[in-house]
């Protein structure tokens, strides 16, 4: 992957495509399917419907956690 050192308004420049063609290889290798039609709001009914709960704040303890380590 190319990375231009010169900073614009939007940090720097990468080589966009490059860097798409490895995040595909990488979803083909884990079996990785994204959903492309998904909403924000299904997102949370899915969660909801496998019984995580907001309140747990399961992804903020397991930061906490790694970053403790």
């Amino acid at each position: 992957m190319m990375i231009d050192s010169r900073l614009g308004s939007q940090g720097l420049y990468l080589d966009k495509e490059s860097l798409l063609k490895i995040l595909e290889e990488q979803d083909r290798q884990t079996g990785f399917v994204p959903d492309r039609a998904i909403t924000p709001e299904r997102l949370r009914e899915m969660i909801l419907a496998e019984g995580i709960r907001r309140e747990d704040r399961i992804a903020s303890q397991e930061l906490i956690r790694m970053r403790e380590e």
